[in-house]
């Protein structure tokens, strides 16, 4: 092809790959910038890939010359070009995708960090002690943050609160919720709001029944989620060794004497929040000297075996009868260990356990 002859020499179909405003009748040259000044060696023919000929439209064009001119062929790349583009966008929504979804991770460890902090912080200490009492407790998470918390706080000279709470779910949702729950708890356990201080006051604290009725009130089940709360709540008094408790939901405690078969004491009751009239009830326990109660989450006793056998109550009992003699604190660490290779290391959820020991 000569740079003087004209697009009507030639055939193909031109009005594809060089637009209607091509005029044939004018030379190549002045309507192809692209091939201006590009006379290829002598040889293999040079190939410009994916050249947009007019709108939306591409060709591979081939150009080799010879001694007799310069020749030029395109193919329709279209098809290919477009197919490439949407590849390309694929490619790049994923990575737009993978850089969220690791931002959100990101955060939810943040959350999950925080929430944990915040957990630790209202922890009692892994053993606590008070006059007449020995108190110790574990939390074992199936999930980076436990929907378990427990705590023990003096309430006056004489007795002393506890509880544990058990939050259905996992997550920093659920775990946050339990924060809140176990804040306002502690706060009302205390009397705060009577007191009109931080400081406990003889006797100025509340009753278990009422404040686990006005807990219900102020965390209902949730409407969207389902999730709830089970608690058990319960004030000590060591000196007369007695014990007044309430539950809402939970499993009970295993009373174990110094001296004598253990027992698995339980009252039914509603979860916080499950119905506006609960009917929970004041319980008492004598102890006497040298007894520990245990009190444990639904996580401690609903681990699955390999064989989709349960851990069960009975045998939390058989492992607190075998470890009776052993330090208290030990006895808790126990537990977590023995139920978690009961479960192969994957538990049904959270093994939590509170436990006290009166003086002997």
């Amino acid at each position: 092809m000569r740079d003087d002859e004209t697009i009507i020499e030639h055939d193909g179909a031109f009005e594809h790959y060089l637009g209607a405003a091509l005029d044939p009748a004018k030379s190549i040259e002045s309507q192809l910038s692209f091939l201006v000044g590009m006379v290829p060696h002598q040889g293999d023919a040079l190939v410009l890939p994916a050249v947009e000929t007019t709108h939306e439209c591409w060709a591979d064009v081939h150009i080799s010359a010879d001694t007799k001119g310069t020749f030029v062929l395109m193919l329709d790349a279209t098809a290919q070009v477009k197919a490439h583009r949407l590849l390309q966008q694929k490619v790049n929504d994923l990575a737009i995708l993978v850089d969220k979804q690791e931002r959100i991770e990101r955060r939810l460890r943040m959350e999950q960090a925080s929430a944990a902090e915040t957990q630790q912080a209202l922890a009692p200490a892994s053993s606590v002690r008070v006059a007449g009492a020995n108190f110790a407790w574990a939390v074992q998470p199936s999930h980076p943050i436990s929907g378990d918390l427990t705590e023990v706080f003096r309430l006056d000279r004489e007795h002393v609160g506890l509880y544990l709470l058990d939050v259905a779910g996992r997550g920093t949702a659920a775990a946050n919720r339990g924060v809140a729950v176990s804040k306002v708890l502690s706060d009302r356990a205390k009397g705060h709001m009577l007191q009109g201080g931080d400081e406990p006051q003889e006797g100025a604290f509340a009753d278990p029944v009422n404040l686990v009725k006005k807990l219900g009130l102020m965390f209902p089940v949730h409407r969207e989620t389902g999730q709830f709360f089970c608690l058990f709540y319960g004030i000590l008094n060591p000196s007369t060794r007695m014990m007044r408790y309430t539950s809402a939901g939970t499993r009970g405690f295993i009373h174990l004497p110094r001296n004598g078969e253990a027992a698995l004491v339980q009252q039914p009751g509603y979860p916080l929040g499950a119905t506006t009239d609960p009917g929970y009830e004041e319980q008492t326990l004598q102890l006497t000297a040298g007894d520990r109660v245990y009190l444990f989450s639904d996580g401690a006793v609903d681990a699955l075996s390999g064989a989709n056998e349960r851990f069960s109550q009975k045998r939390l009992t058989d492992c607190l009868l075998e470890t009776r003699s052993k330090d208290l604190r030990e006895v808790v660490s126990t537990i977590g260990r023995t139920v978690n290779d009961w479960a192969d290391g994957e538990p049904h959820g959270d093994i939590s356990v509170l436990a006290f020991e009166l003086d002997a």
